[in-house]
This record gives C-alpha cells, structure tokens and sequence, in this order.
C-alpha cells in the first residue's frame, strides 16, 4: 500500500474514530442498565437542536404582532416602530410613541396638546347685543 493512501485513509477515519468511540460509551451504559442515562443525554441534545428554531418562530411572531409602519404626525414621514416604545422621527426630530399602529407625539405630563385645525372658508356675522329695557 502506498504511504500516501495510507496517510489519507488514516485521515479520514479519524474523523470516525471520534463517533466510534462516542456510540460504544453510549452502547455501553445502556447495556450496564442506565439506558435512562442515554435517553436523557439524547433528550437533552434535541432541546439544543430543537431550541434556536423554536426561538426563531417566536421571535418572527412578536415581531409581525408588535411593529407597524405610519406616518410621523408632524412632518409626515413613514418609518417603522414597535408598539409603546418612544422613539425619535428621523426626519424632523419629534419624540414619538407607537400606539395601537400609530405614532402620537410624546408629551411631559401637564402639557396640552393642540391639534392644529385647519380653517377655509369662514363667514363672519356681526351680532349686535340685546339689551334688557330696564322696569321689565
């Protein structure tokens, strides 16, 4: 057999000696009567598998359930946030909370907010006073 080949067979099966070994340990303590042991072992590893997916798909649900796209009340800019987390407008600046899928201007307690209504067309009628005659 040719040294080389012998060198890359030897290569190759290290890799299964490792596995080899591991499957006889296990093959050894189900047989000495602690196939609770093994059974443990193997539940334990397929948490560790089973973990970051589930964790993954959790993540993605609070994500789609919690975020929302609107506009910034001010100056009408469309960004993304998540539900009652106080953010800042990238835009004009304005400090912003998402509430219910919308963004309201963030206020310290005891300030009135105004909402600015806008006016077109308006009539004015010039009222004069009543008086009341007097002995009536």
């Amino acid at each position: 057999m040719n040294s080389s080949s012998f060198k890359a067979l030897q290569g190759v099966l290290s890799g299964f000696s490792n596995w080899l070994i591991l499957i006889g340990v296990l093959w050894l303590l189900s047989a000495a009567g602690l196939g609770w042991l093994v059974n443990g072992i193997a539940v334990v590893f397929l948490v560790l598998l089973l973990l970051p997916v589930i964790a993954v798909v959790v993540v993605t649900w609070w994500i789609k359930r919690n975020t929302a796209t609107a506009e910034c009340p001010v100056c009408g800019f469309e960004m993304t946030g998540v539900e009652n987390m106080a953010l800042g407008c990238p835009s004009c600046g304005e400090a912003l909370q998402m509430k219910q899928g919308k963004f309201e201007r963030v206020t310290p307690p005891g300030t009135v907010d105004v909402s600015v209504v806008d006016v077109q067309d308006v009539t004015v009628v010039d009222v004069e006073p009543k008086r009341l005659e007097e002995g009536h």
